[in-house]
């Protein structure tokens, strides 16, 4: 259920049976129904999860403890036997009906099974790489989530996975020297095929956000091994088109089966990121930099061909008649304006960069009322004032231009939101001619 979805139902329940579109019975129907779905897990539940994980830790605090009154062979033991009867606890909840508390067991099992690897590794002085040690943690814990089907034991061992493609990442202090993790990607579709199977929302937003951090690194070992940022400015002109794909999925055929709002979500977060980075480092820098600073600017071939890519998509929906020509062709326009940008060797026109942000932020917010996703309209007033914040600290020493700045900017919007309105109404009630 999304946030603030029962509030807006019973606001449009009450102006539908105002225009005669259902009665008040009806309506009750409905709410009733609505209120009778349960959203995710209950307070109590949420709480019962985290003292588990505060379980977890305590369990892994005392084996830091280093008992050492204790024989080897009794700690080891007291851990094992602690697994065995949480994962016990979690079979005997799912068989009366108590699926949070089974996934809380579950959790708690993944916890002392990681607890337990600590403590033979410090017992044995066993050498060995730190990632090693969390490799083996995450496999049990998928273990854990297949046999015992819990979500909880998936999140877990999503994280633990990332957390071990991280650690192995930056294994090599120089970039140029690390290796790709591909093995990465074994594992992650493992656990997306998982997520699919146990129907898990959370390890799909987990599952997003880890492979877009597999990614960013990705991109940064072959930025560096290659030194050029081909990569990059393709990577941050792909979310356009991945955001264009999600807009004529949802509008065509359903081809992300409902997923289509939650790439837009995440493609934009990224966008702004990449974008706020640009304006703070200063739009042209990249371009300057002496080993990038190609006079065929080479490195903008894989922004071309994003637009490529974003151009091909709209014109099938052209093809389609879709509905959606309006924010398809704005993805293009946004591939196409940052190539201007970014090619700009040796030149800084002022505020260029910021300018375009602001635009952006603007279209962020329509776009999110127009796609009908309020976190989108969010993130996209977030990105106005935090631009308008970058502005400010970087002309500070110049009040009387940021004003002049603020100033204009603010005329031209207000201008624009009352003039252009009217003026595409004159357009579209103009007679047409024969």
């Amino acid at each position: 259920m999304q946030f603030g979805y029962q509030t807006r139902l019973e606001r449009d329940t009450k102006r539908w049976i105002e225009k005669e579109l259902i009665d008040a019975d009806t309506a009750d129907a409905i709410i009733s129904e609505s209120r009778s779905q349960k959203s995710g897990y209950s307070f109590s539940s949420i709480v019962i999860i985290l003292g588990v994980i505060s379980l977890c830790f305590a369990a892994m605090t005392f084996v830091a403890a280093n008992w050492e009154e204790m024989p080897k062979i009794m700690r080891v033991s007291l851990l094992l036997a602690g697994m065995a009867i949480a994962y016990l606890a979690s079979v005997l909840a799912n068989q009366r009906s108590m699926p949070v508390i089974a996934d809380a067991f579950v959790l708690l099992g993944c916890g002392i099974f990681g607890a337990t690897i600590m403590l033979v590794g410090q017992m044995y002085h066993m050498q060995g790489r730190a990632q090693d040690a969390v490799l083996l943690w995450a496999g049990g814990s998928l273990l854990a989530a297949l046999v015992l089907r819990a979500s909880t034991a998936l999140w877990l061992a999503i994280a633990l996975f990332g957390l071990w493609m991280w650690f192995d990442s930056i294994e090599k202090i120089d970039f140029k020297e690390a290796q790709i993790n591909l093995l990465y990607l074994v594992f992650w579709f493992i656990c997306a095929a998982l997520a699919w199977w146990l129907r898990s929302r959370m390890s799909a937003h987990l599952l997003l956000i880890s492979i877009i951090g597999w990614i960013f690194i990705t991109v940064f070992i072959l930025t560096e091994r290659y030194d050029t940022p081909i990569f990059l400015t393709g990577l941050y002109a792909f979310w356009f088109v991945a955001i264009a794909m999600a807009i004529i999925s949802h509008d065509r055929g359903q081809w992300l089966r409902g997923a289509e709002a939650v790439v837009i979500r995440y493609s934009v977060m990224i966008i702004f990121g990449i974008v706020t980075l640009w304006i703070v480092e200063g739009a042209s820098e990249l371009a300057r930099h002496p080993t990038y600073a190609v006079s065929e600017n080479r490195y903008l071939l894989s922004m071309v061909a994003m637009l490529i890519v974003a151009l091909a998509i709209l014109a099938y929906a052209m093809k389609q008649k879709s509905s959606q020509i309006y924010d398809l062709a704005f993805c293009a326009i946004w591939i196409g304006a940052s190539i201007f940008i970014a090619s700009s060797v040796g030149v800084r026109i002022p505020y260029l960069a910021e300018a375009f942000g602001i635009a952006l932020s603007i279209w962020f917010i329509r776009m999110g009322a127009r796609q009908d996703i309020p976190e989108v309209t969010r993130m996209g007033y977030l990105g106005f004032v935090l631009i308008m914040l970058l502005i400010y600290f970087r002309t500070a020493q110049s009040l009387l231009g940021t004003t002049g700045f603020y100033l204009t900017a603010g005329i031209l919007m207000v201008a624009g939101a009352i003039f252009l309105p009217k003026l595409f109404r004159t357009k579209k009630t103009e007679p047409e001619v024969a």
